[in-house]
């Protein structure tokens, strides 16, 4: 369904005023698949390194201009362009609005395309970037003239900064090597707390021990129920024995771009990024990871 669908948009002309399918209908269809299955994996590739605010663009006319609940739109200016141009008679179009009718829609929407993809070693720091003001997540986009902007999303704090990626990339990457090089500075995750339910269950069993009844059926359930719970409480071994063989790893190649990468993904939470530029990294405990 959702190969046929991707197909018959791109290939079909003006989908967007199809007498057989209201808008509401479309929309239904498209929210109903799966947004992967719509892309081949070049597209999905590259939506998926996209920025979080990005510049779109739409070819419009007299007729249409206002129409910013139409469905199709596209990143590539000279794309949105191009479909202006046809209704000028161009390219073996008739022609369908005048010279100065096309001039007031170019002057209207004369902004340059400045979007730039998501550079692949910014996505993971993009992804656990947060303010370093109030603690909301930062976006990045390069709306001003293809300058990466980092800023925070919530509307009370207005924290922004530009920081180029390169910047960014280069003072992460100190505090990562930092980090590499005091491994026992990265925490291994805490045990989890006794359960309510278990230790409701073990205080019920020591009552039954001191009683001179003692039904051998109801105390067996209660020791497999509190086994049960103690076993469900138990912590997931698989993020500490990452950690144990990551700080291993460390004591023989600590500055290894592959290895510094993998201190990121498993013992960085957050990104903070200040209005300065100031960059600093952050365990789950909110505890800094390098100074």
């Amino acid at each position: 369904m959702a190969s046929f669908l991707s197909y018959a948009w791109i290939s079909t002309e003006s989908p967007n005023n199809d007498p057989n399918l209201s808008q509401r209908e479309l929309l239904s269809m498209f929210r109903s698949l799966d947004p992967q299955k719509l892309m081949d994996q070049e597209e999905y590739t590259q939506f998926q390194n996209l920025d979080d605010v990005v510049t779109v663009y739409r070819g419009v006319t007299s007729y249409n201009a206002n129409n910013i609940k139409a469905l199709s739109w596209t990143l590539n200016r000279e794309v949105a362009e191009w479909f202006v141009h046809r209704y000028l008679g161009m390219d073996g179009y008739p022609r369908l609005v005048t010279d100065e009718e096309f001039l007031a829609v170019r002057l209207r929407r004369r902004e340059q395309n400045t979007y730039a993809p998501c550079p692949s070693e910014i996505i993971p720091i993009r992804n656990k970037a947060v303010c370093a003001l109030c603690g909301e997540k930062m976006t990045r986009d390069t709306k001003s003239h293809g300058r990466p902007r980092w800023r925070c999303k919530n509307p009370e704090c207005g924290g922004s900064v530009y920081l180029d990626d390169s910047i960014i990339l280069e003072r992460v990457m100190q505090k990562l090597k930092v980090l590499a090089h005091s491994p026992e500075h990265i925490q291994l995750p805490k045990a989890a707390p006794v359960s309510t339910d278990a230790l409701r269950i073990e205080n019920e069993l020591a009552l039954c021990f001191n009683r001179a009844d003692i039904n051998p059926e109801y105390m067996k359930t209660l020791i497999m129920a509190a086994a049960a719970e103690r076993y469900a409480g138990l912590n997931d071994p698989t993020p500490t024995h990452k950690l144990e063989l990551l700080r291993q790893k460390l004591e023989l190649e600590p500055e290894s771009e592959e290895t510094l990468w993998e201190v990121f993904e498993s013992a960085v939470a957050q990104v903070r990024i200040g209005k300065g530029g100031e960059i600093s990294l952050h365990q789950k405990d909110q505890k800094e990871c390098a100074l």
